[in-house]
């Protein structure tokens, strides 16, 4: 809770920073107005075959605790110039750089495109509605390096639910954010391989559950795509098996138990190999072995 809370306040702090820009730039442009119209009066009195040269700077600049930050944007223009009849398309060429967005959706859009990738954008709440509408996910395509994904994109990107079909006949539905697999979702590879369960940026994550084509089936945790943590495996030839496992392998205590649940093994496993002291528990005629020794 502690670590969330210190994420939304950044998330309200960097908010702050974009109102201030955003009245820093609606400042300059008024501003900007003003010596056009006043550049226009006096240029009443020269020849009407002069040229106008104009070049023109404009700075933001934000001090905050942490130092100052500095936002540029220079604009040089070179031509014949009226003053009055020039003066919109020259401020929206000074403040645009998406011919598609005003001049505060292109500041914020800059901005979002940060934010987002450092926080999770489901988890934002704001009353601007410029923000609001970025953060809204919208039906689009995108194209990956070996596949097509088709759902729902937030700037640009694939963010909220969505199918990707690779171009090796893979393919996983489920959620994405910034571009990555992450939350709930399932993965189906070509062989017959199912993933169903978490992910983060990209890998299995959390808790799922793994079908292997040849009948196995494993539920538990992963950790960066690997089985990391308890988890129980269920063989295709009916026995099942509980234990920890690191990095993909078992790690640590595990119960095998046999397909008419007679036969009990416990121990310790070490790299998928049996490791230390095993005791076999045969259940039908209630016998017991420890190191293949008969202790009942």
């Amino acid at each position: 809770m502690a670590e969330l809370k210190v994420i939304i306040e950044e998330k309200n702090r960097i908010i702050e920073e974009l109102k201030y820009i955003i009245g820093q730039k609606e400042s300059i442009i008024n501003e900007l107005k003003e010596k056009i119209s006043h550049s226009h009066n006096n240029s009443l009195n020269l020849s009407s075959h002069h040229s106008d040269i104009i070049q023109k700077e404009t700075t933001i600049l934000k001090t905050s605790g942490s130092g100052s930050e500095s936002l540029i944007r220079t604009v040089k223009m070179q031509s014949s110039f009226d003053p009055i009849k020039d003066a919109p398309k020259y401020v929206s060429h000074l403040i645009a750089t998406d011919k598609h967005s005003d001049a505060k959706d292109q500041i914020i859009r800059d901005f979002m495109q940060i934010i987002a990738h450092q926080l999770d954008w489901r988890r934002v709440t704001t009353t601007n509605p410029i923000i609001k509408r970025l953060l809204r996910p919208h039906p689009g395509f995108y194209h990956f390096d070996d596949g097509v994904y088709n759902g729902e994109m937030i700037l640009g990107e694939p963010n909220g639910r969505g199918k990707t079909v690779l171009n090796n006949g893979d393919h996983y539905e489920g959620e994405y954010m910034n571009g990555k697999k992450n939350g709930k979702g399932t993965y189906h590879w070509v062989n017959g391989d199912v993933y169903d369960g978490d992910h983060v940026d990209g890998h299995e994550h959390g808790k799922g559950v793994y079908r292997y084509a040849d009948g196995d089936l494993y539920i538990g945790d992963y950790l960066h795509g690997k089985r990391h943590g308890f988890g129980m495996l269920r063989l295709e030839s009916g026995s099942t098996e509980y234990g920890y496992f690191k990095d993909g392998q078992y790690n640590g205590k595990c119960i095998m138990i046999s397909p008419d649940e007679q036969v009990v093994s416990i121990g310790e496993l070490m790299h998928n190999k049996q490791d230390g002291n095993w005791k076999y528990y045969n259940l039908r005629n209630s016998q017991a072995f420890s190191n293949g020794q008969k202790v009942i």
